[in-house]
């Protein structure tokens, strides 16, 4: 069984990100880039060179699988903004689904990381954004549970 077939098997088990990296393998039921990136500050030796299976990759995603020196990808759904960048990077990926962008948890538009993401292509540049979006979006949400009390 290949790296990414491994990775693949580990999406399979009920998980929403499976990495593995030689002997060494993690999975996290976290939504969004919240692993990814918790995993790139905490762990990045863990992402470089890795064989990663993600339930859905954006843009966003896709640029901190760059950052991180990602080896191979799989998604079960993947954006089309995704798939550029890892065409441009020289990262094999493959995918179940393909859709024009990743839709925010309402279905409402456009997911709100990929959104931040769609004019930046440098992955350090783009790792910022993403860390800036989450925090704004953090403090809206603490402001939104304020103001129902």
């Amino acid at each position: 069984m290949t790296k990414i077939e491994e990775a693949k098997r580990l999406l399979d088990s009920g998980v929403v990100l499976a990495v593995v990296n030689g002997e060494k393998s993690y999975t996290s039921d976290l939504r969004g880039v919240s692993a990814l990136l918790s995993l790139y500050n905490n762990n990045p030796m863990l992402i470089k060179g890795a064989y990663i299976a993600d339930k859905v990759i954006g843009k966003a995603a896709a640029l901190l699988m760059v950052l991180g020196k990602t080896k191979e990808v799989f998604a079960l759904t993947i954006s089309k903004n995704a798939v550029s960048v890892f065409e441009k990077n020289g990262i094999p990926y493959s995918y179940l689904n393909i859709v024009d962008f990743i839709k925010n948890r309402e279905g409402t538009g456009r997911c709100p990381l990929e959104q931040c993401v769609l004019t930046i292509d440098d992955p350090i540049l783009a790792f910022n954004a993403i860390n800036n979006k989450l925090e704004e979006l953090r403090l809206k949400n603490e402001n939104n549970n304020i103001e129902k009390h």
